[in-house]
């Protein structure tokens, strides 16, 4: 008798698959209701260099938009601003962006 996967069984299986995939890629938040560990695992996968296939990932997470090479500000559903990160950060609307991600600074 087979037992049926957990949600975060399914949802590692999914991200299993998708990385796999020879497909842009793209994630809603994916590590969002992972584990920490595995949310570490699964981040450092995307976020690695992986023969320049494309990834888009959509996060309200600080650390994750950190290492993205380029990040699309959306705000209210309009393109706000276009550049790295590191840029963004210097703008206290966008800092706002990842208040609650309980991620310390």
């Amino acid at each position: 008798m087979d037992a049926p996967l957990s949600g975060g069984e399914t949802q590692r299986l999914g991200l299993a698959r998708a990385f796999h995939a020879e497909r842009l890629l793209i994630l809603d938040d994916a590590t969002s209701s992972l584990d920490t560990a595995t949310e570490h695992r699964i981040t450092r996968a995307l976020t690695g260099r992986d023969g320049g296939r494309t990834r888009l990932v959509v996060t309200h997470r600080v650390a994750t938009a950190a290492t993205a090479d380029l990040v699309a500000w959306l705000d209210a559903g309009r393109l706000r601003a276009l550049a790295p990160h590191r840029r963004l950060w210097t703008d206290p609307d966008y800092r706002a962006v990842f208040a609650d991600d309980g991620v310390p600074r």
